[in-house]
């Protein structure tokens, strides 16, 4: 036998049908024939494809699809009917595959959508039989006239779907073409490299066309970060390096084009597919352009430098919105995974820093579903912000999708690092000196240093508004906890817990956050005693930091120090600070 065949299940059907289109066709066949198995074949080209099966495993009826080329060899042979336990060993292993046994096979060809495309109709039985009778023969030529009308409807469907497709298109093309403050046009190839640009685009621009002909569009007209299939391909700023772009969704898409190294014009792109000279495929680009003004380059459209913040607690929220805003950017804050999801399904971002742990949804998942969704939003940026730095936590991460991961607590620098792989920061950062050591305190050693840390990051007035807000929220969860203990509501105690130790670690509570973590994992298997220690110890490991943090709110000036200077001890509540 040869092995020509040169059937291709990696390469996608010429149309589409719905799995039980034929299914009925096939069943009648099958009855009509007294044959146990039926398979339906399509063929274009060198190329075999199963349509539907009956009574015949899916994986058997692929097997048949690689030997059809030995058993239909030429164009004249289009039937073929014979015993097929005495066939030629291609008819023989054909039935074997469909019937499970070599003793009768049945095929037949004929043309659809034109003369390059047919069905084959195989029919087998593991018994030899006699011949189809004269009446069976027309019944099943009927059958494959059906067969052939609805194989061509859908390839119709499907091309009127498209025309009206590229109608549309092209009709929004031409919207954009029309418009008052529309520039120009450039041709591309099918790569996206820029192949002529008319003449109104060239003068409205300044182009000098010798310079940017051939070049890849995305180095002359740069897209947001978050439209690029891959942000992350090597380039520092959206001028470097081209990128792949999906030309199919670009309509009124914002893009940058850079007139000098000191001026930005903020332009708008409608693409459409075009048919270049020589045949092939590729895009005509509209470009459309309100008010032409310069512009620094740090001053891109503000939904170009706006970070999304999931995080659920809010002394975490507050100290990473303040180190984004130091940074020059924006920031929209969300709570929780499902509210990140709807954020950045609705708005464009530069990047998403995804706190792992939340409710309702977590940071994993919702990066998950935000990964899903980049063939219709395109890709964001996200960086994966958690309390936990072992290395299969980092694994979970980047198995979601993040492309970066940082431990808190985090630092100016080291966001600014991150962050400056997506958008343009150039704000000096200076770290505060150490405080002199005092090992005789390490208590009050660590919340010195953290505080430093954060008035080198935050504003002072933010400083305060950081202390004053965890000292109200964790005095508040400790009396949750309290009154937990003994409780069967372990789920409760351990997201309390959690809570308090997630914002310990940015203000240098490091034996709180220790004493917190351990109760966490008491909640699940401790017993009674070992849960009601373990409480005990987080609230006097608060109690003792309470006063040293009101201390260093009253040495500092601002209006919190003057409301938390006489907070009293314990259960009390915590005043907050008025204007």
């Amino acid at each position: 036998m040869s092995s020509v065949a040169t059937t291709s299940r990696s390469l996608a059907l010429p149309y589409a049908l719905p799995s039980d289109a034929l299914e009925g066709l096939l069943r009648l066949a099958a009855h009509v024939a007294l044959t146990e198995g039926a398979v339906l074949f399509l063929q274009k080209g060198g190329n075999y494809w199963v349509l539907s099966t009956c009574g015949t495993a899916p994986g058997d009826a692929h097997t048949a699809a690689l030997l059809l080329p030995d058993a239909l060899h030429a164009d004249t042979n289009d039937y073929v009917c014979q015993d097929a336990s005495g066939a030629p060993e291609a008819v023989e292993l054909i039935a074997a595959a469909i019937a499970r046994r070599p003793g009768f096979l049945a095929l037949h060809r004929f043309p659809v959508e034109g003369d390059d495309c047919y069905a084959i109709l195989a029919l087998a039985h593991p018994v030899a039989k006699p011949l189809p009778s004269e009446e069976t023969a027309s019944l099943l030529s009927e059958i494959c006239r059906q067969i052939a009308l609805r194989i061509e409807a859908r390839a119709e469907k499907r091309e009127l779907e498209a025309s009206r497709e590229r109608r549309a298109l092209r009709d929004r093309f031409l919207v954009a073409i029309c418009r008052d403050n529309a520039l120009g046009q450039c041709l591309l190839n099918a790569a996206g490299n820029i192949l002529s640009l008319s003449d109104g685009l060239v003068q409205a621009l300044e182009i000098d066309r010798k310079e940017v002909e051939f070049q890849p569009f995305e180095r002359i007209f740069a897209f947001a970060s978050a439209f690029r299939d891959d942000p992350a391909a090597g380039a520092e700023t959206d001028f470097e390096a081209a990128t792949r772009i999906p030309w199919e969704r670009v309509f009124d898409t914002a893009c940058l084009f850079r007139k000098s190294a000191d001026e930005l014009i903020r332009l708008e792109a409608t693409a459409a597919p075009a048919r270049l000279l020589d045949g092939s495929s590729g895009w005509c680009v509209a470009i459309s352009g309100g008010e032409v003004r310069e512009m620094n380059p740090l001053a891109a459209p503000r939904r170009l430098q706006k970070i999304l913040i999931a995080e659920d607690h809010p002394v975490n929220q507050r100290v990473i919105q303040g180190m984004v805003e130091k940074l020059g950017l924006s920031a929209d804050i969300v709570s929780n995974g499902l509210e990140a999801v709807h954020a950045a399904c609705h708005a464009t971002y530069a990047a998403i820093l995804m706190d792992c742990q939340m409710p309702d949804m977590d940071g994993i998942e919702a990066t998950r579903f935000i990964r899903s969704t980049e063939d219709r939003l395109g890709r964001v940026p996200i960086v994966a912000v958690t309390a936990f730095g072992h290395e299969d936590d980092r694994a979970r991460c980047f198995d979601a999708g993040v492309d970066e991961f940082m431990v808190k607590p985090i630092r100016i620098e080291a966001l600014a690092q991150v962050l400056a792989k997506w958008v343009p920061i150039k704000i000096k950062l200076e770290s505060p000196p150490p405080p002199a050591p005092d090992p005789l305190d390490h208590t009050r050693l660590d919340l010195e240093q953290a505080i430093g840390r954060l008035s080198a990051d935050l504003d002072p007035e933010l400083v305060h508004e950081v202390l004053t807000l965890f000292l109200e929220d964790t005095r508040i969860r400790i009396a949750e906890i309290r009154g937990l203990s003994g409780s069967a509501e372990r789920d409760q105690l351990r997201n309390a817990a959690h809570r308090i130790k997630g914002s310990c670690g940015s203000l240098g509570a490091t034996a709180l956050m220790n004493a917190c973590e351990r109760l966490e994992d008491l909640a699940q298997t401790g017993t009674r005693e070992e849960v009601d220690a373990a409480i005990a110890q987080v609230s006097r490991l608060f109690d003792e930091i309470a006063p040293l943090m009101r201390e260093f709110l009253g040495l500092s000036p601002g209006p919190a120090a003057d409301a938390l200077a006489g907070a009293p001890d314990g259960d009390a509540p915590l005043p907050i600070g008025e204007g």
